[in-house]
C-alpha cells in the first residue's frame, strides 16, 4: 500500500482522532522496539489501518498511556500501549518496505535503493515471520510476472493485475486468523489492495508514460510501441470516468466486507468506516476531481 489510507479527519469525532492517532503513535514506538529503530522510518497510515483491522478482528483489548516522544517532546501524548495487533502490522510494515525496495531496484536499478537494500535486508529479518514473509514474496511474483508479460505482449489486464495486488493484501490481513473473521478480513484486504492499486496506477499515468515505465492503463494492445518498447507521440488519453467507477466500486466492496466484521469496539469500528468511506472517497476526489471526473458514491 501506499499511504492512501487514512481518516478524512474532519468527520472524526474528537474522541475518535485521539483514537486514531493513539494507534498511530503505538505502532511508531513498537516499530522502533519490536523491529529496530530504523523501522520508524517505513511508518505509514496504510500500517495503522491494518493494525486497526486486526484490532476489530480480534477484539484485543486496547490499553492506552500518556508519553512522549522525540517528534513531541514538550507536550505528553496519547499512545496504545504494545499489543499483538501492533507488533504484527510493526513487522507486516518492515517485510512490505523490503519487498518496495528490491522491486524499486529491479525496475529502476540506481544507487540509491542499493544503498538502502542491506538495511531494508536487515529489517526483513528483524521482523520475523517467515511463513507470511514467503506467501508475500510468492504472491508478489506472481504480480511482477504478470506485469512483465503485460509488458512484453501490451496486453495489460487493470483489473486482473488488481486482483493479483489484492492477493497479496488479503493473505497479510487475514494472517493467522481463523473461520468466518479470516474470510471477511481477507476479503475486506482484498479490496483494499485492488483499491489502492488501481489509485496508485492512475495517479502515475503521466509519470510512468514520460518514463517508459509499466503502468497497467498504458501497456495495451491499443498502445503503439517503438523499438524499445516506449510508446509513440502524445499521451493516449485515460477513461477517467471508468477508473472512477472501478475505484468506486472497489471502495463499496470494501465497506460491504466492513460490515460483516465482528467488531465489539464501537469506537473503532467508526474509524474503519470512516476510512473507507471518507477517507479513501477523499482520495478519489483528489485524483480525479482536477481531472473532470467526480468520485462516485
Amino acid at each position: 500500500m501506499f499511504g492512501y489510507i487514512k481518516p478524512f479527519v474532519p468527520q472524526l469525532r474528537v474522541c475518535e482522532h485521539e483514537c486514531w492517532r493513539a494507534v498511530y503513535c503505538g505502532l511508531c514506538k513498537c516499530m522502533g522496539k519490536h523491529v529496530c529503530a530504523d523501522s520508524t522510518l517505513t511508518l505509514t497510515y496504510d500500517a495503522a489501518f491494518l493494525a486497526l483491522v486486526r484490532l476489530a478482528a480480534t477484539g484485543e483489548k486496547t490499553d492506552f498511556e500518556l508519553r512522549r516522544c522525540i517528534l513531541h517532546p514538550l507536550k505528553k501524548r496519547l499512545v496504545l500501549k504494545q499489543c499483538e495487533a501492533l507488533r504484527f502490522s510493526a513487522s507486516v510494515g518492515a517485510l512490505l518496505a523490503y519487498h518496495k525496495i528490491a522491486d524499486d531496484i529491479a525496475d529502476e536499478g540506481g544507487l540509491r535503493g542499493r544503498l538502502l537494500l542491506p538495511e531494508a535486508k536487515r529489517l526483513r529479518r528483524k521482523a520475523g515471520y517467515r511463513e507470511l514473509d514467503e506467501e508475500i514474496t510468492a504472491k508478489l511474483e506472481a504480480l511482477y510476472s504478470a506485469e512483465r508479460k503485460a509488458r512484453e505482449t501490451h496486453s495489460a489486464s487493470p483489473d486482473g493485475l488488481a486482483e493479483l495486488s489484492g492477493d497479496v493484501t488479503a493473505c497479510i490481513f487475514a494472517y493467522g486468523l481463523q473461520d468466518r473473521a479470516a474470510r471477511v478480513v481477507a476479503e475486506l484486504g482484498r479490496r483494499v489492495g485492488r483499491w489502492v492499486y488501481i489509485a496508485d496506477a492512475f495517479a502515475d499515468y503521466e509519470k510512468d508514460f514520460k518514463a517508459s515505465n509499466f503502468n497497467p492503463f498504458l501497456f495495451s494492445p491499443s498502445q503503439p510501441v517503438g523499438d524499445a518498447g516506449t510508446r509513440k507521440g502524445d499521451m493516449p488519453p485515460l477513461d477517467h470516468d471508468a477508473v472512477a467507477a472501478s475505484l468506486a466500486l472497489e471502495r463499496r466492496a470494501a465497506e460491504a466486507a466492513l460490515n460483516l466484521l465482528d467488531c465489539t469496539d464501537a469506537g473503532i469500528e467508526s474509524i474503519l468506516r470512516n476510512i473507507i468511506t471518507l477517507g479513501m472517497g477523499s482520495v478519489e476526489e483528489k485524483l480525479l476531481g482536477s481531472a473532470g471526473a467526480q468520485p462516485q458514491s
